[in-house]
């Protein structure tokens, strides 16, 4: 199958002009596409409505008749399964085709089988002249789609997915426009990535929060209940129970306590079969079953043998699952803090300081674990935790929290008194690490009481998000800053006027908006290049901010068009026609210097437009298109000067 390799432009050229438009205007459509994407991204907490929100928008705005995304199977067909798609032909095509990367299965010879085994992009410019056969190409094409576009979804490590875009014509797509998809599908793989990590960080905190609930149950007559049904929810078992070994009968266990997902069960004897080795009782897949569990449809038996403070085997701590079990590394962690509570109240020891020591099982967890006492000195440092803080255990038990991790204590205080109040608290917050860096971690903290309800120590798992905020923050960038000048851009402006008008009808004060467009920028480009023409637009972002007061917004709305929005300059208005003329003669007069472009000095003039607001009723597109009126007026006049909308006073500087 021959597919168009975007990276080489010898076999194919743009005729004419208008073309070359053409492709222009495709690409800052897949951009303005790129930052939509990047905003969905930004704000997705579930995978299938990200991809869903992603392949809508590629179809709505991206110019596209349909777009699909598809997972890569491990299966023995190396089969494609779609996950979501937009389009009117889309359900059709992803319904009633069998997909496949495999390089020997007939549904695998089209580019998405390609791009999963490649990791790289592939564009069929026109289906009608693929010559190979091609079950997904076929199907395509009867359902009117010409070009095909699939871009990889990688995780750094391995593809595993297609994004597909199609069109109903025949598609070119330019190097400048596939570099923007395979960004766009780069992001997609990011967020996917990035909302699976979110989801399986929840369900680990949320099991490590059920360990540290049912391990922190009062002693007590109904202990074992709560700490069976406890361990079912925080493991995600089908069934569990405690047992004690009989004295006088060394392969018999009598249960404490059994439970399943939805029931508490009767006592029940269980006996070990004979010849079984006792030392690989903490093995029990080798065990079979009791009979009263049998209804259970158990596919894998999980257990730990619980001993006392001497060594002595005492009981028998098991776990059903009815599915092969994930986390391999977390769920024997568990496993053994549960067998430790359970073996100290099987031997009367239920102090809770001794059974939080036991957490050093947890060493193995990624997230940082530390406990500390009311008077917030450390009494448990885990792995995790050195390695997001650097100090090591021996270094930090004992210490003061406060001192370790915190320039500023007043968090720490705020978060301790509501955990204080509330048994608990989540939320983020900035801690520091040993060599003064720091780290913005979200933290779930547990208050743990003694058996007489006693406040004891606070339980904290720790996870560092510094760099997914640092992640958040260049989306954040993307979505509302010009990346050239690094001034608001038009979606920040509109937001920011939006806020200027509501705040003006309350208030009772007038603004202005000034429209700012370079004179004879097209030549500067023409001639001395893009290169030159962005130095230029740098330094007049620069020379405009220095103009206005810190309240007021400097945005560029693109090309050469700036936008400086100027918030409660009068309470009438002639005070604020005078303040917005003051500012528009300031940026005439900022302009009168010469620019200095590498070597090259040049001589720039702006046309301003004006228009006031807050005076007279008037929508944010309605302001916008009147200074855009008025700055066409100050350009017929003669360029180098302001006009306001609806007057014909004109000022210049030359």
């Amino acid at each position: 199958m021959e597919y168009l390799d975007f990276n080489d432009q010898a076999g194919w050229s743009i005729e004419g002009s208008r073309h070359a438009v053409h492709e222009l205007k495709r690409a800052l459509r897949v951009l303005r596409l790129l930052h939509q994407c990047d905003e969905a991204i930004m704000r997705a907490e579930d995978e299938t409505a990200l991809i869903s929100r992603i392949c809508t928008l590629i179809v709505e705005s991206g110019n596209y008749a349909m777009a699909m995304t598809a997972f890569a199977q491990n299966d023995a067909a190396c089969s494609l399964v779609p996950i979501a798609y937009a389009g009117r032909q889309a359900a059709d095509y992803c319904c009633d085709l069998q997909l496949s990367w495999s390089a020997s299965h007939p549904a695998g010879q089209g580019p998405t089988g390609q791009t999963i085994r490649t990791g790289k992009p592939a564009v069929v410019v026109d289906i009608a002249r693929v010559t190979e056969d091609s079950p997904c190409l076929e199907t395509a094409y009867q359902l009117g789609l010409r070009g095909v576009i699939t871009l990889p979804l990688s995780n750094g490590k391995q593809c595993f997915g297609v994004f597909a875009l199609y069109a109903e014509t025949p598609i070119a797509p330019l190097a400048t426009e596939m570099q923007l998809l395979q960004k766009l599908a780069a992001d997609l793989a990011f967020g996917i990535e990035s909302v699976r990590a979110k989801k399986l960080r929840q369900r680990l905190q949320a099991g490590a929060m059920n360990i540290a609930a049912a391990v922190s149950a009062p002693p007590g007559e109904h202990f074992f209940s709560q700490l069976v049904g406890g361990i079912v929810d925080a493991l995600d078992a089908r069934a569990a129970f405690v047992a004690r070994w009989s004295p006088e009968r060394p392969n018999v266990l009598r249960t404490i306590a059994a439970a399943t997902a939805d029931r508490s069960l009767d006592n029940f004897i269980y006996t070990v079969e004979a010849g079984t080795d006792a030392a690989r009782s903490n093995c029990l897949d080798l065990f079979p079953g009791p009979d009263v569990l049998s209804f259970l449809d158990a596919k894998v038996c999980l257990g730990r043998s619980l001993f006392d403070s001497s060594g002595r085997r005492i009981g028998l701590l098991v776990v059903l699952f009815n599915r092969p079990t994930e986390d391999s590394g977390f769920m024997a962690s568990g496993l053994q803090i549960f067998a430790a509570r359970a073996a100290a109240e099987l031997e009367r020891e239920d102090s809770v300081g001794r059974i939080r020591e036991q957490a050093a099982l947890l060493d193995k967890a990624r997230d940082a674990i530390v406990v500390r006492d009311i008077d917030n000195r450390v009494r448990f440092w885990n792995k995790g935790a050195e390695r997001l803080f650097g100090w090591s255990s021996e270094e930090a038990l004992g210490h003061s929290i406060e001192e370790l991790l915190y320039e500023d204590p007043a968090t720490l205080r705020e978060a301790t008194r509501t955990v204080l109040e509330k048994g608990e608290w989540h939320g983020e917050i900035t801690e520091r690490h040993k060599d003064g860096k720091l780290l913005i971690v979200e933290g779930n903290w547990t208050l743990v009481r003694d058996e007489k309800g006693v406040p004891q120590s606070i339980f904290a798992i720790k996870t560092d998000i510094t760099a997914r905020k640092a992640a958040e923050q260049e989306i954040q960038q993307l979505a509302f800053y010009d990346p050239l000048t690094r001034l608001p851009n038009r979606r920040m402006l509109l937001d920011r006027l939006k806020q200027a008008l509501a705040a003006s009808a309350r208030t009772q004060k007038c603004g202005a908006l000034l429209f700012i467009d370079l004179d004879n920028f097209k030549t500067l480009n023409d001639t001395l290049g893009h290169d030159t023409g962005d130095m230029l637009l740098q330094q007049v972002a620069a020379r405009l901010v220095s103009c206005v007061r810190a309240s007021d917004t400097v945005a560029r709305l693109g090309g050469d068009e700036f936008v400086i929005m100027l918030e409660e300059i009068g309470d009438e208005l002639w005070e604020a026609t005078e303040h917005a003329e003051k500012t528009g003669e300031k940026i005439l007069a900022a302009f009168a210097s010469h620019f200095h472009l590498n070597e090259h000095k040049h001589c720039c003039t702006p046309s301003i437009g004006a228009t006031l607001f807050g005076c007279t009723p008037a929508s944010v597109e309605e302001l916008l298109k009147q200074a855009d009126v008025a700055m066409y007026e100050a350009k017929a006049a003669g360029r180098n000067g302001i006009r306001f909308f609806g007057r014909c006073e004109q000022r210049y500087i030359h």
